[in-house]
């Protein structure tokens, strides 16, 4: 074939992005649900930390109730669209998938919450590296919808807060895990003031991170419902 007849050749052009509003009503009302069970359970996560410890016996079923609520939010965010194929190794299966084993992970911190004399650092340290990677991909998926509204400030802010959101968690997780790997660095930390002045930058970051995420899924959740709103019009004869 020359070249002639190759650049004469028609060329396939991807399908267009199909609009929120043009997509199932029910579905697209069932993603703004889900960011309002995000949003709810990220402000928990916020708000119940103290009242855990305070708690003592139902502390870990309090610290438990945001895991629950965040993952209610993901299953429902993630909930494949009508008409389209399922992926299980796409954005949306893999957060689904890894939601699911997260919040199985979390059950199960809870319980060993209740036995005594048991160092929980290094299991927490698992747990928050899981919760990145689900964190990260749900930054990515929302994005991905956010561009169907579409509105590409949302989107490129839900990469980058959610983004630094699971990169925060996983620093954290990796320095718990190697602090309960060694016994002597973890008793030297005790009473140690510069841990606590180096502890103050990272918990001002994960509080800026949070607020920033809560508006994330507060304008997603807002916008969304407007698209369901236009999806149910065009619905009707």
């Amino acid at each position: 074939m020359s070249m002639s007849q190759m650049e004469t050749m028609p060329t396939e052009e991807p399908p267009p992005v199909l609009l929120l509003r043009d997509s199932c009503p029910r579905w697209v009302t069932r993603l703004g649900h889900g960011a309002s069970w995000v949003y709810l359970g990220v402000l928990l996560d916020l708000c119940t930390d103290n009242c855990a410890k305070r708690a003592a016996y139902i502390g870990p079923i309090i610290n438990l109730l945001p895991d629950v609520v965040f993952f209610v939010g993901v299953w429902m965010l993630t909930s494949p669209e009508p008409g389209q194929a399922r992926s299980p190794v796409g954005i949306r299966g893999l957060t689904r998938s890894l939601g699911v084993l997260a919040l199985a992970y979390d059950i199960g911190l809870a319980g060993l919450d209740y036995v005594p004399e048991l160092h929980m650092w290094g299991f927490r340290a698992i747990g928050l590296v899981l919760g990145s990677i689900v964190l990260l991909l749900t930054g990515f998926h929302v994005a991905n919808l956010a561009m169907r509204i579409p509105d590409t400030r949302l989107a490129s802010l839900a990469k980058s807060v959610l983004t630094g959101l699971a990169i925060l968690a996983l620093l954290v997780g990796s320095c718990m895990a190697y602090v309960e790997s060694n016994p002597s660095v973890r008793e030297s930390m005790r009473g140690n003031t510069a841990v606590i002045w180096a502890a103050i930058p990272v918990v001002f970051s994960a509080l800026i991170l949070g607020f920033a995420c809560l508006w994330i899924f507060y304008r997603f959740q807002k916008l969304v419902t407007q698209e369901a709103a236009r999806a149910k019009n065009h619905d009707k004869p």
